[in-house]
C-alpha cells in the first residue's frame, strides 16, 4: 500500500510540472528605444587618443559601455543592437592628446515571457 501512495504522489507530481510548462507560450527578445546617455544634453564621456580617429574608436567603445550599463541599470538586460553616437564637440588637440566626447542614444533589450491561458488552444 505505502508503494502505490508513493507511485501517486510521484506520478501528480510529474503531472504538475508538465502542466504547469505548458502553461508558458514562450519568451521573447524585445528592443525599446528611447534611451540616452547624455547628461542635460551634454555628453557622458570623452576619450583621447593619439589621433583622431583613435578618440573616435576610443569613444564608441566607451558610448557603448556606458549605454549597456544605463540598460542594466534601469533595469533590461543591456543595449539591443547598435548605439548612436551624437559627438558635441569637433576633435581638438588637448596638448597631449586629441580629444573627442559625445553621448549615446540607444535602445534597451528584454526579454519578455508570455504566459498562456492553459484553458484555451
Amino acid at each position: 500500500m505505502s508503494k502505490i501512495c508513493k507511485g501517486a504522489f510521484v506520478a501528480l507530481c510529474v503531472a504538475s510540472l508538465f502542466s504547469a510548462s505548458a502553461a508558458w507560450a514562450g519568451c521573447r527578445f524585445r528592443c525599446i528605444s528611447g534611451f540616452t546617455t547624455a547628461y542635460n544634453g551634454g555628453p557622458s564621456d570623452w576619450a583621447q587618443g593619439s589621433t583622431c580617429s583613435e578618440a573616435q574608436s576610443a569613444l564608441s567603445s566607451a558610448l557603448f559601455t556606458r549605454a549597456d550599463n544605463n540598460c542594466v541599470d534601469l533595469g533590461y538586460d543591456g543595449v539591443c543592437g547598435t548605439i548612436t553616437q551624437v559627438t558635441t564637440g569637433p576633435c581638438y588637440f588637448n596638448g597631449t592628446m586629441f580629444q573627442m566626447s559625445g553621448y549615446a542614444d540607444h535602445s534597451c533589450g528584454v526579454e519578455v515571457c508570455i504566459e498562456r491561458d492553459p484553458y484555451q488552444n
